[in-house]
């Protein structure tokens, strides 16, 4: 049990990459660990995935914005409906 909650305890704190091999007996405790290192795997798929994302999504913003600067226009904080902000807007 003490091995579990560790385990438990990496996961919370991040460590997404911590697994715990089940023991030999193949118990209901072993159950749960499968599950947990499952959980640990999907979570850090999903992490990845989203970094990932985050990434390009701000390397396009980027190139918009650079792309706006050359073009005369400016981004300003607005309304916009999904950003919070008023795109290309012309500066004076």
């Amino acid at each position: 049990m003490e091995r579990l909650v560790e385990f438990v305890v990496q996961l919370v704190a991040g460590d997404l990459d911590a697994r715990l091999e089940p023991s030999p007996v193949s118990d209901e405790m072993d159950a749960i660990v499968v599950g947990l290192n499952m959980l640990a795997e999907e979570l850090q798929a999903l992490t990845v995935d989203l970094e990932t994302r985050v990434g390009q999504r701000t390397r396009q913003l980027s190139s918009q914005k650079r792309s706006a600067h050359v073009l005369g226009w400016k981004i300003r904080p607005g309304r916009g409906r999904r950003t919070g902000m008023t795109l290309f807007s012309r500066h004076a």
